[in-house]
Formats: C-alpha cells, structure tokens, sequence
C-alpha cells in the first residue's frame, strides 16, 4: 500500500459498457463504477501493469508509467469472445455487409479518416495498414513518427486486409478483415502491449458493420454478432 500524497498519481480510466473488472500490478481493484463516466485509482509514481477483463470478453491491458501529481487517461476496449449467429436482422444491416464486399479498400490516395479526421489510415501494398496523423505535425501524439512533414505508422504487415472502420467513436481502434478472419487493433504501436483482439477467426471472406455496440459479421451465407 501506499501513502497518499503528492508523489502519487491518478489513473483515469473511461468505461467500456459494462462494470468490467480492473487489476493494477495483479491487484484487484474496484470495478469500473460507471458505464458513463471514468473510475479513477490513486497510485504510487512508477511504472504499472493496468488490466481491464471481463467474465466472456477479451481482456484489456497496458503498461503505464505515471509521474508525481499526474493523471494518466486510458481508454480500454472490451469485445465479446464467443459471437452469436443472428437468425434475422434488419435489412439495413445485411445491406451494409454485403455492400462492404464490394468498397474500395483505402489506399493513399483516398484513405480513411477518424470521424474527428485526426487521423487517416489506408493499406500499402495489400497487406501494411498505415496510420497517419491528419493534422500539423507539432500536434501529432508521441507514438507518431514524424519526417518530411508526414506522421505516420505502421500498424500490421502480415495478411492481405480487405476492410478496414474505425472502432465507434475513437480514432485509436480500427476493425479489420482478412480472407479468413475479423480483428480490431489499437494504432498505438508506443506502449509494450498493442492490443489485438479477434472478432471472428478461420472463415472465409468475411465483412462486417458496426451498430448499436455490436460488430456484425458476414461470411458465406451466416451473420455472428459480438458486443463491442
């Protein structure tokens, strides 16, 4: 334990949903208090493990160092680990997977932007996904490598993407498609854990939409829905 004071800090951490289970160095803490509103935990300045799960999701987690007097804000994602076939959905739904068959994947030259348009993300020669920031390089966040006048990382380099939305809300989390499967990834390459997390694995040509906090996953004639 330790004193409270000012050589402590604060970890600030927003909801993800649902009253989700939090571990500081192995350590239980409170639960997520809210599903509105950050749970904030007073810690000793240092280093420290932050783990975010919850009972059937996949668990959140990243190494966090923290100064005297500061507050560190985190954003963990939770997504649900077993997704369940859906008999019937709404027409809009089924529309928008099978148009996301057949859209254009973002390439330099037309990318995709965050909804705040922070950031632009496009895939380089089939399979790199680059993220870069979309704004003057002075503002560009740390993990952003930046020359030329150009921020910018990359973020897979390992099967060919064929779909590519940003998580709902953020600029920090994107979906994605392989040939046989449907992931979400952080961008932020900066921290020692770059959270990965499968929506649906081992099918074939999968694509997928976002709705109402559910991912929407369409592969030959079956659609799986996960919480996110």
């Amino acid at each position: 334990m330790f004193q409270r004071g000012e050589e402590n800090g604060v970890i600030s951490i927003t909801p993800t949903g649902q009253k989700a289970s939090v571990f500081i160095n192995r350590s239980s803490m409170k639960p997520l208090q809210s599903t509105s509103s950050p749970t904030t935990y007073e810690v000793s300045s240092g280093s420290h493990q932050v783990l975010v799960a919850q009972d059937n999701y996949w668990p959140w987690s990243q190494q966090i160092t923290i100064g005297p007097g500061e507050t560190i804000g985190i954003e963990p994602f939770l997504i649900e680990q077993s997704s369940r076939q859906v008999l019937q959905t709404t027409e809009e739904i089924r529309s928008n997977l099978m148009a996301a068959r057949d859209e254009p994947i973002p390439s330099q030259e037309s990318p995709l932007l965050s909804e705040n348009e922070d950031i632009r993300v496009y895939v380089d020669g089939e399979t790199n996904i680059i993220a870069q920031w979309n704004r003057s390089t002075s503002t560009a966040p740390d993990f952003f490598h930046c020359h030329e006048d150009t921020c910018g990382v990359s973020v897979f380099n390992q099967l060919s993407i064929n779909q590519i939305e940003f998580y709902p809300g953020r600029d920090d989390v994107i979906f994605f498609a392989t040939p046989s499967g449907v992931f979400a990834m952080e961008i932020n390459p900066s921290g020692e854990t770059q959270n990965f997390q499968p929506v649906v694995e081992s099918v074939r040509n999968p694509s997928f939409t976002t709705s109402d906090g559910n991912i929407f996953v369409l592969y030959g004639d079956r659609i799986t829905v996960s919480d996110i």
